[in-house]
């Protein structure tokens, strides 16, 4: 995890600058800034394994979940540099891939399509997801392109 990631969260999220006391600003004031960055610290824990770095993971999940109803799964692939204009209810299963510059909304599921066509959406950089939008499977968005608040894509 690099300070960098968290400069890009911040700015993405309302909090510009490229420094130091800009990262703490967004920790500090910004939620969605607290939400990336406790996925980035389980995304990191993951990879590195172990039994401690485990049940830490699983801490921060639950205290995000707790705290904002947010449930981020660790093995996401979420880039630097989303935004999050109202971060409560959003939901992102693992193996989703999310690119820089996207914007999700409150109360949107991101996630596997379970059954015969089994496969994890991508949302490529500047898509937009609006408030309680679902996208299930295989499914691409387009830079660009977005889907609708209310709206059901399923691939």
């Amino acid at each position: 995890m690099k300070i960098h990631n968290i400069l890009e969260d911040c700015n993405a999220n309302g909090v510009q600058g490229h420094s130091l006391k800009t990262a703490l600003i967004g920790l500090w004031f910004s939620p969605a800034v607290r939400i990336l960055l406790s996925y980035r610290v389980q995304y990191r824990l993951r990879q590195k394994g172990g039994g401690w770095r485990t049940f830490l993971a699983r801490w921060l999940w639950l205290r995000t979940l707790s705290k904002w109803g947010c449930d981020i799964g660790n093995q996401a692939i979420i880039e630097p540099g989303i935004t999050l204009p109202h971060p409560l209810g959003i939901v992102i299963g693992n193996f989703v891939k999310v690119e820089r510059g996207c914007k999700i909304y409150q109360h949107v599921t991101l996630g596997d399509r379970l059954g015969k066509k089994p496969g994890r959406p991508t949302l490529k950089a500047g898509s937009v997801v609006y408030a309680h939008g679902l996208v299930l499977g295989d499914v691409m968005l387009e830079p660009g392109e977005y889907i609708r608040a209310g709206e059901v894509r399923i691939g």
